[in-house]
């Protein structure tokens, strides 16, 4: 299964930037949603930015990926 996930920018890089989630960091290609300010909420998919997300929709996909995350631990 393949899903994205939201992580939140710590270091922008021009085209790239430092993300962060779950304590890990990923360098994200950002040219699809272009620079980015720290704090702004992505969704990483693949090594790029898919999409900006808001803070609303970034702690749903964090709830959401918790929750399936507990549904396939039991």
């Amino acid at each position: 299964m393949c899903i994205g996930v939201p992580m939140q920018v710590i270091e922008p890089d021009g085209s790239f930037a430092w993300c962060g989630a779950d304590g890990q960091r990923e360098r994200l290609d950002m040219r699809l949603v272009g620079e980015q300010p720290e704090g702004t909420w992505v969704l990483g998919f693949h090594g790029a930015a898919r999409q900006v997300l808001s803070e609303q929709e970034a702690a749903q996909a964090i709830a959401g990926r918790q929750a399936l995350a507990a549904v396939l631990s039991g």
